[in-house]
């Protein structure tokens, strides 16, 4: 994260050298800024597994178990993967927790996948995405993951740790995990029918088109006031003339 045109870099910071992370990363911070959410960047080392995916799941558990931490003031928590955006800056996540009818009887929200077959758990169910999910501030869903046996197979092969949740935790935790549709919080325009990611998107399998839409994005906000402030200055700013002499 350090690297020339990181987002942590030490060195000038050049949006067109600029990849990897950096732009699902900005993103993600310049939503939190908006809206006055504490962020944090949670930089997880590679382990020993061969499916670094798992490594989310004892750093949260780290993180979720430190009070000392300004997250641990949070009422709400949500995890995203660098390659996950909020395309719509200007609406709240309150907005969005409301429009999912996400309430206090609930644990979590997590958006579901495609109905791919490779998607599907033992039981015959397609598996929530875990590229980004919302909790309340405790971590007794992480601790959960511990306690199944049979879950250290999926370390080994994808969906990893979004198999073993679906194999073993949603069953035991339906009642308390909220849904949502694949088409409004997983995958991007053009991905895949039914997944458009219309409030949350994961560019998991073609992550070079987040620059783009972040590019877009951004262009859009600055030059739609723009575009509001002369409109609203239009009796000022504008002269109309006939072109005679």
């Amino acid at each position: 994260m350090n690297e020339p045109d990181q987002v942590f870099s030490p060195e000038s910071f050049n949006w067109e050298r600029a990849e990897g992370a950096a732009p699902g990363l900005l993103n993600q911070y310049t939503y939190s800024m908006i809206h006055n959410y504490t962020y944090r960047f949670l930089h997880v080392s590679r382990p020993n597994d061969p499916d670094v995916h798992w490594a989310k799941i004892s750093a949260l558990h780290s993180l979720l178990s430190d009070t000392s931490t300004a997250i641990a003031n949070c009422d709400i928590i949500v995890a995203a993967d660098d390659d996950a955006m909020f395309p719509h800056l200007h609406l709240p996540f309150e907005w969005l927790l409301n429009r999912w009818n996400f309430t206090h009887e609930h644990c979590t929200v997590m958006s579901k996948d495609p109905e791919w077959p490779e998607l599907m758990n033992s039981r015959g169910e397609y598996n929530a995405n875990a590229d980004w999910r919302d909790c309340p501030s405790t971590d007794d869903s992480v601790e959960a993951s511990e306690k199944f046996p049979g879950c250290k197979r999926f370390p080994h092969y994808f969906p990893a740790e979004q198999g073993a949740f679906g194999d073993f935790i949603r069953p035991r935790y339906r009642d308390v995990i909220k849904k949502v549709e694949c088409d409004e919080a997983m995958g991007f325009p053009g991905f895949s029918d039914g997944c458009e990611g219309v409030f949350v998107r994961h560019y998991t399998v073609d992550k070079e088109r987040l620059k783009g839409a972040f590019e877009a994005q951004v262009l859009q906000g600055l030059i739609g006031v723009a575009q509001g402030s002369m409109m609203s200055g239009r009796r000022e700013l504008v002269r109309e003339s006939d072109g005679e002499m």
